[in-house]
């Protein structure tokens, strides 16, 4: 577990580093890191982009189905997963079957992409909720050691646009694309691929992080492993002292991973991840006796499966 807790604060951590931390050797460390990875504990490597930097605009639909087969279902995911403006694909198992975010710059792309899936698929919509992401901010799993959570715990945070839009050279356009598919690639061999020197993507990597461009490097772990819930909350009014109690419960508690300021029919999502459903369970019943009060609505998604996600659009190579 020390070993997990180490890369959810940074994927990209040498070995070396890493080994020195949990006592063992990098040899011994890097097998444990690929024995996570092909046993499926750890599904994939993530690096933290801030889209809106980028002058993108991320948004998601939540989906429920009816009169689908299983194939016709199946479709749906795939369709979803292979186009390139999708980001994002989440299946659920509750009163939503899936959400998928749309990475688009303006609102008339966003038409564009739901249009095109509505007139292919619309038979199999039953209820469809678009959400607008306002900021999102990733919190460590401190759940895998079993520790408090500090008071003021390090957060990657992206989605908000709080400085002029970057700007981006051509090379820092190349190493996002290289990173956001290949997270922990080594920097000589991001250098190769497209064909700078490792000083010039290390100043850039440097550069992209200090201008809020990316925002760290995590990891997704495995949902059927480690439990998932998302959290749609809807405030009956979130007035600043009722957001300041939420913020104060969801950042101390450790079993609180993600948390993201929504705008549409819900004002908050939060993702609760656990070791076994009863932890999980525990923390949402423990959140809706201390908030009633002021939930308007309150929707727990049990997460299935995690089927794509990106932080900018993929292309195909």
């Amino acid at each position: 577990m020390k070993i997990l807790s180490e890369l959810d604060r940074n994927s990209r951590i040498p070995y070396t580093i890493l080994g020195k931390r949990v006592r063992l050797s990098k040899q011994a460390v890097k097998v444990r890191v690929d024995k996570l990875l092909s046993s499926g504990v750890i599904t994939s490597f993530k690096a933290f982009i801030n889209m809106r930097r980028l002058g993108f605009t991320p948004n998601k639909i939540f989906i429920s189905f009816q009169n689908i087969s299983e194939s016709k279902r199946q479709e749906i995911i795939n369709y979803l997963v292979e186009r390139e403006t999708i980001g994002a694909v989440t299946l659920f198992d509750s009163s939503y079957d899936l959400y998928f975010g749309v990475i688009t710059r303006t609102p008339g792309d966003l038409d564009a992409e739901l249009s095109a899936f509505y007139n292919k698929f619309a038979d199999n919509i039953r209820e469809r909720k678009i959400i607008a992401l306002i900021d999102a901010m990733i919190l460590p799993r401190d759940y895998l050691l079993n520790t408090p959570r500090e008071l003021q715990p390090r957060q990657k945070t992206f989605h908000t646009q709080t400085k002029p839009l970057e700007e981006l050279k051509e090379t820092d356009q190349q190493i996002l694309e290289v990173l956001n598919c290949y997270p922990t690639l080594p920097f000589t061999d991001i250098a190769k691929k497209i064909g700078h020197s490792v000083q010039t993507v290390l100043n850039r990597v440097k550069y992209l992080e200090k201008m809020g461009v990316i925002n760290g490097f995590g990891m997704l772990l495995n949902e059927t492993i480690f439990i998932q819930y998302m959290l749609l909350l809807e405030l009956n009014s979130p007035s600043k002292e009722v957001i300041d109690k939420l913020m104060a419960f969801f950042s101390t508690n450790p079993q609180v991973a993600v948390v993201i300021k929504t705008m549409g029919d819900w004002d908050y999502e939060v993702c609760i991840e656990g070791r076994d459903l009863a932890h999980c369970q525990e923390v949402i019943d423990q959140f809706r006796i201390k908030f009633s009060p002021y939930l308007r609505s309150f929707f727990p998604l049990l997460v299935k499966k995690m089927a794509k996600m990106s932080y900018m659009p993929m292309k195909k190579e």
